[in-house]
């Protein structure tokens, strides 16, 4: 059997590309013939592309000239990070996500997981990219989609007749909030489910096996993974580890025109996230993947959102752990996860995920 798998798996993102390799591993349960459609449009590269541009001499003011030779040496090691950045993301895809050609005639085509049904605001693809939606001439026999987001609803009346008209192709579909579960299910006559985060259908063992046992910070430290740069929770994660006497390691998302420290990692890989989560002995993140993780990992963590939180809430409410899930960093406690409680729960969740697989494998 082919299978093919539609996704972001070649954004320049942790979550992204480490969903898209969960999901292969589990697909290869059922076939060995398991790659990614090479659809890759370049809004999505962009979306996660670094920021670091060069000032012209010209444009600066007569201090900043004097210094300009100083400015030129920290610009040229940021693009080296820059690099070593990318390139550890490139050699990731090339190491587990192989691609498949657009023209391949598919078994099955598997739509998911990430926001890929998330309404885009850019030029080159102003509302939602038709292409995710199964619009398009790629040969399969069956069609699924597994754990998809929206991210924010924001599909007006207007909006309905394509998604209709898009979502009938499929043969099943499951999503990863039950926000989004109900809205499909008002505009469409069909059994959506909920699954999990590819991510989270691999155990805490099985993501072990990618990494090694040395540890990237030898000392004891807090983690940061502030994906939405929300400043009050960079200065609650700072009290945190001063309170607790550790280190504070900030996973930057993306690598701006700025100073860093040591404590920033800046051009870590998706190897190098798993390692830093593992090794942590408290998480706090804005990000969907920094709490799946966190869980995986069995850390301790706090979550603040306030853009796109429906995900998060959707998971940690699962999991009967949603005062991990904070609007404000005040409203924080240090929580007390029981670990032996979430595994019990998150095995069952687990497990029917995987028989909406096994399920729809024909």
């Amino acid at each position: 059997m082919k299978i093919g798998i539609l996704t972001y798996h070649r954004a320049n993102n942790y979550g992204a590309m480490l969903q898209a390799y969960a999901l292969r591993q589990v697909m290869l349960h059922y076939s060995q013939d398991v790659s990614f459609v090479a659809y890759n449009p370049q809004y999505i590269k962009e979306d996660y592309a670094t920021v670091v541009h060069c000032k012209s001499f010209a444009s600066c003011g007569k201090r900043k000239k004097l210094r300009y030779p100083i400015y030129l040496m920290h610009y040229c090691y940021l693009r080296i990070k820059e690099w070593m950045r990318n390139r550890a993301f490139e050699t990731f895809a090339s190491k587990y996500l192989p691609e498949g050609r657009l023209d391949a005639k598919y078994d099955l085509i598997v739509y998911g997981s990430d926001q890929i049904w998330c309404k885009q605001y850019v030029e080159a693809c102003p509302g939602y990219d038709a292409f995710y939606f199964g619009d398009n001439d790629i040969a399969a026999r069956r069609r699924i989609a597994y754990a998809v987001s929206m991210g924010s609803i924001e599909a007006q009346p207007e909006d309905y007749d394509f998604l209709k008209a898009s979502l009938s192709r499929y043969d099943a579909i499951s999503v990863r909030e039950k926000s989004l579960k109900e809205f499909l299910e008002g505009i469409l006559i069909k059994d959506i489910k909920i699954a999990l985060d590819p991510t989270l259908l691999l155990t805490k063992e099985q993501w072990n096996t990618l990494i090694s046992g040395r540890r990237l910070v030898k000392d004891r430290y807090a983690l940061c993974y502030n994906i939405l740069e929300d400043r009050e929770l960079d200065r609650y994660a700072m009290k945190y580890a001063q309170k607790h006497n550790m280190r504070l390691i900030n996973l930057v998302p993306r690598i701006y025109d700025k100073a860093y420290t040591n404590d920033n990692f800046i051009s870590a890989g998706p190897l190098d996230f798993l390692h830093l989560v593992r090794d942590a002995e408290f998480v706090i993140s804005s990000s969907f993947h920094g709490v799946a993780f966190s869980i995986i990992f069995q850390k301790q963590f706090v979550a603040k959102l306030n853009h796109k939180a429906e995900r998060v809430c959707s998971l940690l409410d699962q999991l009967g752990i949603s005062k991990a899930l904070v609007t404000k960093t005040s409203e924080a406690t240090e929580p007390e996860i029981d670990y032996n409680t979430i595994d019990n729960r998150l095995q069952e969740l687990r497990n029917q995920s995987l028989s909406y697989i096994e399920g729809n494998i024909q």
